[in-house]
């Protein structure tokens, strides 16, 4: 893949690995190249595969029935889909055989072949890592599989390399929300891989042409239902989406509609997903202002410095002092926002021993949903508009939501200081 890209793209990709119209350029690779450098990559998993399995399936005793099957199952023109990771129980490596008899069924149809490769090794001390390995195994072993589910051991960098390069598609299906991660998806996308995950993490964030979503249902707190739902939903894209889309194109020798979608895959997710992007992201907007901002606190002898640390002190100190006397929200009915959308604030705070200059207020509203995990917070600054010499303060806003529906909300005051490296650096905060 890397030749192929330094043919199409340029030799300076590595370098602008972040810039969009690098791989805008995928638009110039014929798809049959794109196509025959997979199928490459493929043939070089399947060698290695080939000289694995017998070896490792007759050092734990397997038939070698179990062995022939396996072996020929893997041919260039099957689907092959990638699950390797640590055995844990929230990763799920199980889910797809919840419905086994179905599993079957779509894993051995003659017409549209696919098989299941896994690997992954289970933390020492996690026995019920070890015993959803030790079920792999014995699913690997079920005479109905006829060899289409593959247990691979020993997983290490060499294997995780071969199997991100030559897979067709990569399976990610943990509960929701506990795998923010994935980076073998990344990898797999680069190499022209598809993925096929719950939508979460980085997957979330990407467009439908760049893989396949598995519908979630994270507010079910029964387990079994839960996995029969999300079992239900892979099986199905996999049953009537996934593997007729890879295996329609037999008519076409290149796999058109299944190379769009691989360079799209290629196009967004290596724009926006690499280490050279994520470096860069840390540089601007972590390190650098950092940087400037240790070197400004230095100036005058570390005069600001000073400044702030007895600024620090002193609100620590008096920071219970302040008091939220009366809070007025308009707009909003036991928790609904009214059709007009149209909100008033209005706090009355009393200072205590701080300073007007030194408050920030905000009212924060986030929509109530089954899933808080997917609501954005809707942060409003309120501005001072009156100051009485009894420490009373106004602070008042009007907003326009153009979004109705149930919201939780509430006013949150903290203190404020322009040395502050960022705004909550104080963790001092009350709430109305």
């Amino acid at each position: 893949m890397r030749i192929l890209f330094d043919t199409y793209l340029g030799g300076s990709w590595l370098d602008a690995q972040d810039d969009p119209e690098t791989w805008k350029k995928m638009s110039l690779i014929p798809d049959y190249s794109l196509w025959d450098t997979h199928q490459i990559q493929k043939d070089r998993l399947l060698n290695i595969l080939k000289e694995r399995i017998p070896k490792e399936y007759r050092r734990r005793s397997e038939k070698e029935s179990l062995i022939q099957s396996s072996l020929e199952t893997l041919t260039n023109q099957t689907l092959l889909i990638g699950f390797a990771r640590r055995f844990a129980t929230y990763k799920r490596h199980d889910l797809i055989f919840n419905n086994r008899e179905r599993a079957v069924k779509i894993l051995t149809n003659p017409q549209m072949p696919v098989v299941l490769l896994i690997a992954g090794k289970s933390h020492p001390a996690d026995t019920l890592g070890k015993n959803v390995l030790k079920s792999i195994i014995e699913i690997t072993r079920d005479p109905a599989f006829k060899g289409h589910v593959i247990f691979l051991e020993d997983y290490d960098m060499s294997l995780s390399k071969a199997l991100v390069q030559g897979v067709d598609i990569w399976l990610n299906n943990p509960i929701y929300p506990k795998e923010a991660c994935g980076t073998s998806g990344m990898k797999v996308a680069m190499n022209g891989g598809l993925n096929f995950s719950i939508r979460d993490g980085w997957w979330d964030e990407t467009s439908p042409q760049a893989g396949w979503s598995i519908d979630t249902v994270e507010m079910q707190t029964n387990e079994e239902k839960r996995n029969a739902a999300e079992c239900d939903d892979l099986l199905n894209k996999l049953e009537y989406t996934i593997a007729p889309l890879y295996y329609d194109s037999k008519k076409d020798t290149r796999k058109s509609e299944w190379v769009a979608r691989m360079k799209a895959s290629i196009m967004e997710v290596s724009c926006e997903f690499n280490a050279h992007h994520m470096v860069k992201n840390y540089l601007s907007e972590l390190y650098l202002p950092l940087a400037r901002y240790s070197t400004q606190l230095q100036q005058n002898d570390f005069a600001d410095l000073k400044a702030l640390v007895r600024w620090k002190e002193r609100t620590r100190l008096h920071f219970n002092t302040l008091k939220i006397k009366t809070l007025l929200v308009e707009g909003i009915k036991n928790g609904k926002i009214q059709t007009s959308g149209e909100l008033k604030i209005t706090l009355l705070l009393f200072s205590g021993k701080l300073k007007a200059s030194e408050i920030k207020a905000e009212l924060i509203l986030i929509r109530t949903t089954d899933d808080p995990m997917k609501s954005s917070p809707i942060t409003m600054p309120l501005t001072l508009s009156d100051k009485r010499e009894s420490g009373i303060l106004t602070y008042t806003a009007e907003y326009k939501i153009e979004d109705t529906g149930l919201f939780s909300y509430g006013v949150r005051i903290y203190p404020y200081h322009p040395k502050l490296v960022y705004p909550h650096d104080m963790n001092l905060m009350i709430w109305g």
